[in-house]
């Protein structure tokens, strides 16, 4: 039986099942984690949610957690959720659920001056950045001026 209403706010296992079918990981914008997932009621349970597909969907342990503890929201519908950030901006993920083998979603945030589009961090590049940074900061060249002590 996949809609409980609410007669049990606890997910069943062929829920799960079909919630792992349709969101294939966790739907947190540029979110692909595939462990530890956990269905997240969009309208909260205590609030009077139901536990149908329809107002569930698929969050890592970290991003539930962001949503229930660090004041991230989820509004919406399982087919378009709205995540918002403690700030209340706007950070939607496009497009929704795609089977196994498709497309990542990407997500795009609505912010007045970010331009990330959802790819993934490039590690490497970042991380020779800082190395560079702090080198020219050991060596003084290039990077922030420290004032001197006089």
């Amino acid at each position: 039986m996949l809609d409980l209403g609410r007669r049990s706010r606890v997910v069943n296992p062929a829920q799960f099942r079909a919630l792992l079918a349709r969101d294939v990981h966790c739907r947190f914008p540029g979110c692909e984690s595939r462990q530890r997932l956990h269905a997240h009621h969009i309208l909260w349970w205590m609030l009077g949610g139901t536990t149908d597909p329809d107002n569930l969907l698929l969050l890592c342990r970290k991003h539930h957690h962001a949503v229930h503890d660090r004041g991230w929201s989820c509004t919406g519908t399982a087919r378009d959720p709205v995540f918002r950030r403690p700030d209340c901006l706007t950070v939607e993920c496009v497009p929704g659920p795609v089977p196994l083998g498709g497309p990542p979603p990407r997500a795009e945030a609505t912010s007045a001056g970010g331009e990330w589009q959802g790819d993934r961090i490039d590690w490497d590049c970042s991380f020779e950045a800082f190395h560079q940074h702090l080198e020219g900061l050991r060596t003084g060249v290039g990077g922030p001026r420290r004032p001197s002590r006089r």
